[in-house]
């Protein structure tokens, strides 16, 4: 350290980064352990390492990878990397809901239909708790599992939520690894309500719901996340033997990371690698101590949009986890995707999965030769999924990039440049949500009248063209009972009528839904 330069220091004012010049290169040595700032916090080893739970900017492992990164690029002329989004875009948002109450398989409809209005796939957890214990009775019955096949049909993408959501999974003690062989007939968790869960283990929370959503709705399974995001120690362990491929448990606030990671098995970074891939959740509609509501929404949309900003500066994608028991946060939703920035590529947990697991299998090299450079890829990993994409550092500078495989076979290519040096080269453009077909909420102009309510009232609209229209009630806790219409209707003024005899005096909330887009707003009904 006397003739290094330092680059860091720990907060006892100790040198923790130095770099020197070594031979004709430079020399870097890091005073810490690569297992300690990343390995470590990938299994949520680290001993209270992040400030926030969730909802939140933790990039500390990140950072350490994109130092390293930055060292690589600082001496390696026009350095070429396999970029962490796909297309040609900067970022990724991954949609997810976790199905885990009676209130959500009421009310997911709304928000399948709206993706689905929109163009996006989102990915549906869903709980099947088929039994009735003290935590929740058995909604994943015949009923419900005919709303599932609806959102299926919508071309989401399930997958599984555990069996009972139970709050003490992580505990290995109450749920230890289990065996082969679990069904709902011989699977019996329960839990009284008062005290720890009985008859549980990793095994059956993972066995039987896999089986049973792929039995009922003919599909098949891929990812995984457990009820309160409670991380077993053979959680992996358990999801490696029947075949998943992905985890998304952890929040990225916790283990410092917003990128996706290989999980090791056992909860440790002494056991081998599993086949299963964490992509860890950045932002969701749990806010503790502050929860969203339905007049703080939009308050809590600016904390997901600031994070995904963060995240789209490191290219690094955003998971978004919503909980869809109340229209307002529908609402968030959509208020969210209309501020994503048309570079921010928008998909479900599988896809974005699969993605990476092609972009970690990529391998390739680079030659450049005066002002050109070439980006070779062998014969063996060709075609390339159009979805991967890579960045030239500093590529605004050269007068050539090409593609070819190791014999000199060209490789069809696009570029362009991407945040102001750099270029980027890749194979298709990315298209962004079809938002323009829908409605802003400014648009979607309705009236309702007499107004307080008393024994019926009407509500007014009018239409620019033909659209799917929805006009329901909702108690004051967002809950919907009463649709008034549901269907088709063409260009041109509208009347609903409201017969309102049966219900009592108070505040209730009308939700008006156009081509997928909803607003909310109060109804009074006062009865002389």
């Amino acid at each position: 350290t006397s003739t290094a330069t330092p680059l860091a220091f720990y907060d006892d004012k100790t040198t923790a980064i130095t770099k020197q010049s070594y031979g004709k290169g430079m020399s870097y040595a890091l005073g810490f352990s690569f297992k300690a700032l990343i390995l470590t916090n990938q299994i949520n080893r680290d001993i209270q390492a992040n400030r926030i739970g969730s909802n939140g900017f933790e990039p500390t492992s990140d950072a350490v990878m994109l130092f390293v990164k930055a060292i690589y690029e600082a001496h390696i002329k026009n350095a070429v990397t396999i970029h962490t989004s796909p297309f040609d875009t900067y970022s990724t948002l991954v949609v997810t809901h976790d199905i885990d109450a009676s209130s959500a398989y009421d009310t997911m409809h709304y928000y399948s239909e709206y993706e689905y209005s929109i163009g996006l796939r989102a990915s549906y957890f869903f709980t099947t708790h088929y039994f009735d214990d003290g935590l929740m009775s058995d909604y994943y019955n015949a009923s419900n599992i005919e709303k599932i096949k609806e959102v299926i049909k919508h071309q989401h993408i399930a997958g599984s939520h555990s069996v009972g959501h139970f709050p003490d999974f992580a505990n290995s003690n109450v749920f230890p690894m289990g065996l082969l062989g679990n069904t709902n007939i011989n699977y019996h968790p329960y839990n009284s309500g008062k005290g720890a869960t009985v008859g549980g283990s990793v095994l059956g929370e993972t066995e039987v719901s896999k089986k049973l959503l792929e039995e009922d709705l003919s599909i098949s399974i891929k990812s995984f996340r457990a009820g309160h995001l409670c991380f077993n120690e053979k959680l992996i362990n358990s999801l490696d033997t029947l075949g998943y491929s992905n985890n998304s448990t952890f929040c990225a606030a916790d283990v410092l990371t917003n990128f996706p990671y290989q999980q090791p098995k056992d909860q440790s970074v002494a056991s081998p690698l599993s086949h299963i891939w964490e992509f860890p959740i950045t932002i969701s509609d749990v806010f503790h101590g502050d929860p969203i509501t339905a007049k703080n929404y939009k308050k809590k949309v600016d904390i997901w949009l600031d994070v995904i900003r963060r995240n789209t500066l490191n290219y690094a994608p955003s998971v978004l986890l919503i909980h869809p028991t109340r229209l307002y946060k529908l609402n968030a939703e959509q208020d969210l995707i209309k501020s994503l920035s048309p570079t921010i590529y928008t998909t479900n947990l599988d896809w974005f999965a699969d993605y990476w697991r092609k972009r970690a299998s990529v391998y390739f090299s680079s030659k450049l030769s005066n002002d050109s450079l070439i980006l070779i890829v062998p014969s063996a990993q060709l075609p390339l999924d159009t979805a991967l994409s890579f960045i030239i550092h500093n590529g605004k500078y050269l007068k050539n990039i090409t593609a070819s495989d190791e014999l000199g076979n060209m490789i069809p290519i696009k570029l362009k440049i991407f945040n102001t040096n750099d270029m980027i080269l890749y194979f298709r453009e990315y298209k962004p949500l079809t938002l323009i077909k829908s409605y802003s909420t400014a648009q979607m102009s309705i009236i309702y009248f007499p107004n307080p309510c008393n024994d019926y009232c009407n509500f007014e609209f009018n239409l620019a063209h033909s659209s799917k229209i929805r006009l329901y009630i909702s108690d004051i806790l967002g809950r919907p009972f009463l649709t008034l219409y549901q269907g088709i209707l063409g260009e041109g003024l509208h009347r609903i009528p409201f017969q309102t005899t049966d219900l009592l005096s108070g505040i209730y909330f009308y939700t008006f839904t156009v081509d997928g887009v909803s607003v909310s707003k109060k109804l009074m009904i006062i009865k002389n």
